[in-house]
């Protein structure tokens, strides 16, 4: 799983969050909360459509964090 999607994942996250180490984090995270998840996915979605919003949803978390701290 992770060796099939770690660069998709990593160049979304970037987007959003732009400290490389921060990025990195966030893409771990992303890969543990789904590996943590299997059970909850539905086979009718695309595996990489769920990855894709759990990356998105965590970056734009990172995001809103770092904003309130500035």
């Amino acid at each position: 799983m992770v060796r099939k999607y770690q660069h998709k994942v990593f160049a979304i996250i970037s987007r959003y969050v732009h400290n490389h180490a921060e990025a990195q984090d966030v893409a771990q995270d992303t890969f543990l909360r789904a590996y943590s998840g299997l059970a909850e996915f539905r086979a009718a979605a695309e595996f990489y459509t769920w990855v894709y919003r759990i990356a998105l949803n965590l970056a734009l978390n990172s995001r809103r964090r770092n904003a309130r701290r500035r």
